[in-house]
Order: C-alpha cells, then structure tokens, then sequence
C-alpha cells in the first residue's frame, strides 16, 4: 500500500501521497455514505417508474380522446 498522511481537522479522511486521493478510513462513514447512496438510487428507479405510469396514462387517455371523438363524428 502507497504511504499515507492523515487529513487535518479530519480524522476518518487520510491521503494517499502519491497519488494524492483522499480516502476515507472510517467503515461507519463507508457505511452511511452506501446507505444514502442506495436509497437516492432507489427513489430515482421510483420516480422513474411513476414518471413511466404516468406517461402511458396519458398516451392511455389521448388514445381515448381520439376514439371518443371518433365516436361523435358519427
């Protein structure tokens, strides 16, 4: 492993020397972040599929327009 310097005013927060990245040392820390990172993935795939549902109710109700206005021209 690449030798590293810890991060002042940080204590989970180390870097790398050289290649200068900052990592952080911390698995609670790891943990909270893919905990949030999980559920922000998950509400996106949510409001993708309500966004997808809502998007086929409309095509659903412009399809129902046009017979309906099919009907009455009758």
């Amino acid at each position: 492993m690449h030798e590293t310097v810890k991060i002042d005013g940080k204590a989970h927060l180390i870097r790398d020397v050289e290649s200068h990245a900052v990592i952080n040392s911390s698995f609670e820390e790891i943990n909270l972040y893919n905990m949030r990172k999980k559920s922000a993935q998950d509400k996106e795939l949510e409001f993708k599929k309500q966004k997808e549902e809502i998007d086929s109710l409309k095509e659903d109700m412009r399809e129902i327009k046009v017979m309906l206005q099919a009907l009455l021209k009758r």
